[in-house]
């Protein structure tokens, strides 16, 4: 199970317990936040509208229209209470940095033709049109892009770019303005991927591929070719 397919299950139902979502969240610190605060919230609204139906049409079935108007609000207020809480007003909500792993471990699979091994370099025309105005990229010391787009990742725009290296296609991600603390590795062990996240000047760079040891050049290459626009 990948990070998408494991948001979309548990926000279907997060009182349902999935071995392959326990099994997810023991491998995915990101998931395992995100999962917990989908339950939490989810708590927390049927919290909210846990109420006496009968009692509340008793009381108000008597009362003047003012006491029935504010009878509801206290109910209405209450659900929205709890729908505010689950768009991150509660505890336990994952850190921007969760959110970024997440992301980027889930977009791996959106183009999987990009992951084909190949020789077949993308122009130079066609990568700086991809780049402009985020980045320019040195290929000098670069093994052969072989694809390249603008995708939309973690609310922002990031240049998706694939490298053959030694030990095959390598996703790399660009992420400007968005500069973490230190290293933080990516993984899905069910696809054999592995990875990090690096911090290289005003930004960052996702590096995502098989044989984690042989991603390493691939990291030093493109932090050292990189030179932020924005």
């Amino acid at each position: 199970m990948d990070c998408e397919a494991y948001r979309e299950r548990i926000c279907v139902d997060p009182a349902h317990v999935d071995p392959a979502l326990l099994d997810h969240e023991q491998t995915c610190v990101a998931c395992r936040a995100y999962g917990a605060r989908v339950r939490q919230a989810e708590s927390l609204i049927h919290s909210a509208i846990r109420f006496d139906t009968a009692q509340v049409v008793r009381s108000t079935a008597i009362a003047p229209p003012r006491r029935m108007y504010n009878a509801w609000s206290g109910i209405a207020a209450a659900i929205i209470a709890g729908i505010a809480i689950w768009f991150g007003l509660g505890v336990n909500t994952p850190t921007a940095t969760e959110i970024l792993v997440a992301e980027v471990t889930a977009h791996w699979n959106n183009e999987p033709n990009s992951w084909a091994v190949t020789n077949a370099s993308i122009s130079e025309r066609q990568l700086n049109q991809v780049l402009a105005g985020q980045a320019t990229l040195d290929l000098t010391n670069i093994g052969p892009v072989t694809y390249a787009n603008k995708c939309q990742v973690a609310g922002q725009w990031m240049s998706h770019l694939v490298v053959q290296s030694d030990v095959g296609p390598v996703m790399v991600l660009l992420i400007p303005q968005q500069k973490i603390n230190s290293a933080v590795p990516l993984a899905i062990p069910e696809r054999g991927l592995g990875g990090t996240i690096i911090p290289v000047g005003s930004g960052s760079i996702a590096i995502l591929g098989e044989g984690v040891a042989g991603l390493e050049s691939v990291e030093r290459q493109v932090a050292a070719a990189i030179d932020w626009s924005i």
